[in-house]
């Protein structure tokens, strides 16, 4: 009776870490995206992006990037999908980014958008990046580019693991759509799919629970699950058994 006791406190808590987990993640990108909405309801950036007004497109992101702790970086594209401007300061690796999913739909549907993981091709760096992306329409309401945004999933990972038990190893783990690790302890393991019989990736059809797992070096574990609803992402909590 104890030990059935223990293992229900234990599912409880970690339940709780993974709803506690959701909120964090929901309220930071719906913050992050409101703001860069609010930017980009300004005419004038538009119209930065399409005459190329570096001068007014720097202040702007300024403003933007040091009030949004959550932004790691701001992109600029033109109506064609060419690169304008980035902040803080860099370089294409590529001259046109039309090909990307964050510009077609943003393009297409004239709202937000949230990515997948994704290689980033700035600076060469080729860094594992996730991207909100909102339309900058001209005074005629015509498309005339996107401002993206690339999140710090350091900062929002950090926040995560407040909630997360150290001392017994636990930790979170995001994953997008299609099942790719957003967040996870191992950086290398970043914009890679969890196996298909993770439990975790049944939060992506919005089911909620607690079940046995595999850690990603192998170690058995306990594992909460459950979906990050407005996103249609899932997130989970793993406690190594030992």
């Amino acid at each position: 009776l104890i030990q059935m006791n223990l293992i229900e406190q234990v599912n409880l808590q970690l339940s709780q870490q993974v709803r506690y987990g959701a909120g964090i993640v929901e309220s930071s990108l719906d913050t992050t995206t409101a703001a860069l909405v609010t930017a980009a309801s300004n005419p004038e950036l538009a119209r930065a992006v399409e005459t190329r007004d570096l001068s007014i497109l720097n202040e702007t992101s300024k403003l933007i990037y040091e009030s949004n702790p959550t932004l790691r970086r701001l992109v600029y594209l033109d109506r064609d999908g060419n690169g304008v401007a980035l902040y803080p300061f860099g370089t294409f690796d590529l001259p046109n980014y039309s090909f990307r999913d964050y510009f077609i739909e943003t393009k297409r549907t004239r709202k937000p958008y949230l990515s997948g993981v994704f290689n980033a091709q700035v600076d060469q760096s080729n860094r594992k990046v996730v991207a909100i992306a909102v339309p900058l329409l001209d005074p005629d309401r015509e498309f005339a580019g996107v401002m993206v945004g690339s999140i710090d999933w350091d900062r929002i990972g950090a926040k995560l693991q407040n909630l997360a038990f150290t001392h017994q190893e636990e930790y979170f783990t995001i994953v997008d759509r299609d099942g790719n690790r957003i967040v996870h302890p191992d950086s290398s393991l970043i914009g890679q799919p969890v196996s298909e019989d993770d439990p975790v990736r049944r939060g992506l059809v919005g089911s909620v629970g607690v079940d046995w797992a595999r850690t990603a070096d192998g170690r058995q574990a306990v594992v909460a699950y459950g979906p990050i609803n407005d996103l249609g992402w899932a997130i989970g909590v793993k406690a190594p058994v030992s």
